[in-house]
Formats: C-alpha cells, sequence, structure tokens
C-alpha cells in the first residue's frame, strides 16, 4: 500500500510539472508572443508550443490521468493565470459597442460558457486521444493518423465554434466588419456560405501546422524519454 501510495505520488508531482511547465510557457507567449504566429480574422496560433507537454503527458499516464491533468490546466489557466484578460474579453464582447454599454447578463453568461467550453476545455481535452497512439517501443501509423486526424478536426471545429458564437458570427461584435472585410476580396462570392468557409479554413490551418509542429518536436524527444527508466515506469 505504501509503495502504491508513493508511486501515485510520482505521478501527480511529475503531471503537476508537466502541467506547471505548460502554464508557464503559456504565459510566455502572454507577455512575449512569436511575431507573426497569429492567423488572420481569427487570430489562432499557428504554433501553441505551450501545449507540448500535453504530448508527453499522453504519452507516460494512462487516459483517466490525462484527462485529469488536462481538466486542472484548462481550469488553472482560464481562471487563474488568464483570467484577468479572459473575464475583459468577455465583458467586451458582450457589450453592444463600447465598455460603457448596458451588459446583457444572459449574453454574458452564454459567452462566458463558450469562450470557456469551446475555445479552451475541448481543445487542451483533445489532446488526451494521444494516449491512444504514443506507444513506447512501436508505433501504430494507422492510430497515429486516425487519432491526431482527430485531434485536428476536434480543436478545428472547436475553434470554429467559439469564434461562430463569441466573434465574427451573426449577432456578434465583429461579424459585419470581418465579413465586409472578406467580402470585398471576393466580390464574386458574397454568400454566407463562403465566408463561413473561409472562417473554418483560417480555424483549420493554424491548428494542423501547430500539431505537426508539436508531433515532429514530441518525436524528436521520443528517444530520450525511452532511455529515461524513471519516467518509462509511469505508463
Amino acid at each position: 500500500m505504501l509503495n502504491l501510495n508513493k508511486y501515485r505520488l510520482q505521478k501527480l508531482i511529475l503531471g503537476s510539472f508537466l502541467i506547471s511547465l505548460a502554464i508557464v510557457l503559456s504565459q510566455i507567449n502572454r507577455f512575449f508572443p512569436i511575431i507573426f504566429n497569429k492567423s488572420p480574422y481569427t487570430e489562432n496560433s499557428f504554433f501553441c508550443y505551450w501545449y507540448f507537454p500535453f504530448l508527453i503527458i499522453g504519452f507516460l499516464f494512462n487516459l483517466r490521468y490525462n484527462l485529469f491533468f488536462l481538466f486542472i490546466y484548462s481550469f488553472l489557466d482560464f481562471f487563474i493565470f488568464s483570467g484577468e484578460k479572459n473575464f475583459i474579453k468577455i465583458y467586451f464582447l458582450s457589450s453592444n459597442n463600447t465598455y460603457l454599454s448596458t451588459l446583457n447578463q444572459k449574453k454574458q453568461i452564454f459567452i462566458f460558457l463558450n469562450v470557456f467550453f469551446w475555445g479552451t476545455l475541448i481543445p487542451v481535452l483533445s489532446y488526451s486521444f494521444t494516449y491512444f497512439f504514443l506507444f513506447y517501443q512501436k508505433i501504430n501509423f494507422t492510430k497515429f493518423f486516425l487519432f491526431s486526424f482527430m485531434i485536428i478536426m476536434i480543436q478545428s471545429f472547436s475553434r470554429f465554434l467559439c469564434g461562430f458564437f463569441c466573434y465574427w458570427g451573426p449577432n456578434t461584435k465583429y461579424f459585419f466588419l470581418i465579413y465586409n472585410n472578406i467580402i470585398s476580396l471576393n466580390k464574386t462570392n458574397n454568400s454566407l456560405l463562403f465566408y463561413y468557409f473561409l472562417m473554418f479554413f483560417w480555424n483549420f490551418i493554424p491548428v494542423l501546422t501547430s500539431n505537426l509542429i508539436l508531433l515532429i518536436l514530441f518525436f524528436i524527444f521520443r528517444s530520450f524519454i525511452l532511455k529515461n527508466d524513471f519516467l518509462i515506469k509511469f505508463k
């Protein structure tokens, strides 16, 4: 029993360290962002390097610990470490025109839930799928491509829905500004379908690029983890 509790404590310490590392990296990005790392209109990052510890978590821990640590990160990052920025953003998006506008409380709650759920929680929890294909000795490429594709599509649709409900969809603050800007670039096609397709494209490309870079980095460091007996025993 003592050895079992010690083993669990070691897992919690290592997982907490990786989550802390992800939070530190996200704060570095917040205050010292990479230049030209944002996509047009959607402002999604082409390289979310602060998500790299999530791949290590998927590699080292079982699914239960994966979901636990990823949820803890989502909560801490959204409500505490980036809380001020998020609440100011929600306050601004829920107003009619300016900060002095009368706020609709239901709209505030609606935007808050969507920003947290679609913008933070679902993209982060999607990395729990890495547990199914990041094996130690041999990589199953069928599972690798299947679950990598699932992660990319879940994150793309999640960010698309977050933007649709809160930023650039109908009845949002920036709808007419972004819609008119995009339509002015292609006057032959001014349909909403084209507008939504383009917005999904600008959500999909950054997600694809970021995850490809993260996976490449992971496989570079994978051999180091395999050689480290202390890390391997956590699986």
